[in-house]
């Protein structure tokens, strides 16, 4: 029986933030693509942090955030 390897659960968590780094990026979206069980990892983590934002208080921009 052949055994499936998985990334971890920080690795993934940080793939869904869009804070992962260059270097696992790439490898990591392949995995990924072809991983049901990571890839549903990944939607649930990018689902909770969908509903942490919507319940955080609306903030102001900054004068600053919009000049180019």
């Amino acid at each position: 029986m052949a055994s499936e390897l998985h990334l971890s659960g920080i690795v993934l968590a940080t793939f869904a933030a869009g804070a992962l780094d260059d270097a696992l990026l790439v490898e990591t979206g392949n995995h990924v693509r072809g991983c049901a069980r990571c890839r549903a990892f990944v939607r649930a983590m990018e689902h909770a942090g969908g509903i942490v934002l919507e319940n955080l208080p609306p903030t102001p921009l900054a004068a600053e955030s919009m000049r180019q």
